[in-house]
């Protein structure tokens, strides 16, 4: 006599693999974008460190006329001549073909945010630009580092510590 599996027991089996990949597949896709943005979280600081040997060199923080000084992408100098030059001695991935994220550096007059930490010089920030201006809007997820260490992300960006 032959022993095979019933059709309901087939059925329960494929019940469970469904279930359990309705479960892991979200949790794959959550680590997946947290990856992704381990690159900003590095690169950031690498930046902070170029800004604070610019301190060093210069006796003061990168100057930044607007809000940020924009270190790749369309807003940044050489793409835009009249974006001003920060002469930081990091290299910044090219935008967008070496990364998806756009990198700058925050005015220190423009961390007013209440969520901002108190006595931060600069920030140093990494974001996806969701409407292709090439600028950090409201909305754009963002990952920002300030002068004293501290991080803060929003607008879907995972959070750091």
């Amino acid at each position: 006599m032959k022993k095979a599996f019933t059709l309901i027991e087939l059925l329960i089996v494929i019940v469970i693999i469904g279930v359990l990949a309705a479960i892991a597949i979200p949790q794959y896709q959550g680590y997946i974008d947290k990856a992704k943005w381990t690159e900003v979280t590095n690169m950031l600081g690498a930046l902070r460190q170029a800004c604070e040997e610019y301190y060093v060199e210069m006796g003061d923080y990168p100057h930044i006329s607007g809000n940020h000084v924009y270190l790749n992408g369309p807003m940044a100098y050489p793409a835009n001549p009249d974006a001003p030059n920060p002469n930081l001695t990091v290299k910044v991935p090219s935008y967008p073909s070496a990364t998806k994220f756009i990198y700058a550096i925050g005015n220190k007059n423009n961390l007013g945010d209440p969520g901002n930490p108190p006595g931060a010089k600069y920030s140093v920030l990494g974001f996806i630009d969701k409407d292709g201006n090439g600028e950090h809007n409201t909305g754009d997820p963002y990952i920002a580092t300030f002068s004293n260490g501290t991080f803060k992300s929003d607008y879907g960006a995972p959070k750091f510590q």
